[in-house]
This record gives C-alpha cells, sequence and structure tokens, in this order.
C-alpha cells in the first residue's frame, strides 16, 4: 500500500504560503544586489592599487636610471626647470663630445633622454606632466645636485615624489 508524504503532515503543521516564499526570495535578491556592489567596489579598489603599484615601480625605475647618469656625471652643462643635460667624460680625456652629453627632459608628459643622437623613451606607460628638475646651484656648472619631483596621476589622484642624487665625479 502506498502512502503519500503529505498526508503525514500533523494538523497543526502546515507549508510556506507563496508570499512566504516571496519575501525570502526578495531577501536573498536584496543579499545578492549588495554583495555584487561590494565585490565590484573590491575590485575597483584592487584594480587601482595595481596600477599605483606599478606606477610606484617605474618610477624607481626612472629614479635608478637618472640617478646613474648624474652620478657618472663630470659636470652638468645645462639646467632649466624641464630638462638638464650632464657630461659623462666617458673616455676620459677632459674633452666635451656631442656623444658624452646625455640630455633628460620632460615633453609632452613623457620622460626622454637623449644621448650620442639616441633618443629613448624609458617609461612609455608613464604620464609626468608636472615633473620638474631642481638644482642646488644657479650656474649649471655649479650643480653637484640634482632634486627630480616626479608627478604621476593614478585613479585620478596626483602623487608626487621627490628624490636628491648628488654628482660623484666632480672636477677641481
Amino acid at each position: 500500500m502506498r502512502v503519500n508524504r503529505m498526508s503525514r503532515m500533523r494538523p497543526d503543521e502546515r507549508g510556506a504560503s507563496l508570499v512566504e516564499l516571496g519575501v525570502v526570495m526578495m531577501g536573498i535578491a536584496i543579499l545578492g544586489a549588495l554583495m555584487t556592489t561590494w565585490f565590484s567596489s573590491v575590485t575597483r579598489t584592487d584594480r587601482l592599487h595595481q596600477r599605483d603599484d606599478v606606477s610606484s615601480s617605474e618610477i624607481r625605475d626612472l629614479e635608478n636610471l637618472i640617478g646613474r647618469d648624474i652620478r657618472r656625471a663630470i659636470e652638468v652643462t645645462v639646467a632649466q626647470p624641464d630638462s638638464f643635460t650632464i657630461w659623462l667624460d666617458d673616455n676620459r680625456d677632459g674633452v666635451v663630445g656631442t656623444a658624452e652629453l646625455v640630455t633628460w627632459r620632460v615633453v609632452d608628459g613623457m620622460l626622454e633622454r637623449s644621448a650620442g643622437g639616441i633618443t629613448e623613451h624609458p617609461a612609455t606607460d608613464l604620464a609626468l606632466p608636472g615633473t620638474t628638475f631642481f638644482y642646488d646651484a644657479a650656474e649649471p656648472s655649479a650643480v653637484t645636485a640634482v632634486t627630480l619631483e616626479f608627478a604621476v596621476v593614478v585613479g585620478g589622484t596626483e602623487r608626487r615624489v621627490r628624490s636628491q642624487i648628488t654628482l660623484r665625479n666632480l672636477w677641481g
């Protein structure tokens, strides 16, 4: 003999109504919407942090490249807020040759290095619109230290990084 399970309910028990099921489903939908909003916010924040980490790494690399040139320099020959030229006496003859002049400058928000007729853009993924160079002396030949101030915009926020690099191979 086959017994229907629904017939086993006691008289004081009753099932869930459609209204109760609808309320539970609405609660689950609201929780799902809140979780989706939270997750997208976390994902957006994570992407912003990743871009910030990448730009910080690129700035450190730029500081190292520029610092290497400045530390090797014998003399600063041109010192302007958006560019500077240094003399690297690679062949140690004491004569300034055009191949021994290195120019760093900011052009259209991009950093550019020119040496021996070759121009490079060492940070192609990094926009540096407010990057400036400062010097410890007004006369280029008297400069012994160059201060770099990188201005980077990440996620709509401008960040400034400043570092000072001293020339090591000074004449005199």
